[in-house]
């Protein structure tokens, strides 16, 4: 018991408080100071002038400054980078307008190609139609001379008024036998 009551004295505590509540309240100044459970001593601890604290957290505080620096100094590279690139991508002279270059002039070639083959499919669509027609016209005449009045004359020219030729001749010229 006599150490007990000699440590009631030793951490100030007053009649009527228990060590209970001590003990939680060094744990609270422990915390309040940076260690879990400890407590501070004042003996051991040492205070600094202002300007010493100030360069140690400069100097702690450097680091995270730095990595500020660079990440402006690659967004200012990057910024320049893009700059150059804009004023540079209208330029003829370099690797990448030359290949602009080739590349639209390659889009024109084939245009021309496409529009070239697109005339010529027209031309023989055209030329099919009158092939066509042609086909058509003749099989008329086939037909007309199969039939069993036509059969029993003799022609000698036949020209019908739906066949285009230039001739002297205007219509048939029939000889009945």
């Amino acid at each position: 018991m006599a150490a007990v009551s000699g440590r009631v004295v030793q951490y100030g505590r007053r009649k009527g408080s228990s060590r209970m509540e001590t003990v939680e309240a060094e744990r609270f100044a422990g915390n309040a100071a940076g260690a879990v459970g400890a407590t501070v001593d004042l003996q051991e601890v040492t205070v600094f002038p202002r300007a010493e604290w100030e360069r140690i957290t400069n100097q702690a505080n450097s680091l995270e400054k730095e990595a500020r620096k660079l990440y402006e100094e690659r967004k200012e590279r990057e910024a320049l980078h893009l700059r150059s690139k804009e004023m540079v991508k209208n330029w003829t002279n370099t690797i990448s307008g030359l290949r602009k270059e080739k590349l639209q002039a390659k889009k024109l070639r084939e245009e021309r190609e496409e529009e070239e083959k697109k005339r010529i499919d027209l031309e023989e669509a055209q030329y099919q139609a009158e092939k066509r027609r042609q086909a058509i016209e003749d099989a008329r005449i086939k037909q007309y001379f199969q039939n069993d009045k036509v059969k029993t004359f003799h022609v000698c020219h036949p020209i019908l008024p739906w066949t285009r030729h230039n001739s002297s001749c205007f219509g048939l010229i029939l000889y009945h036998y």
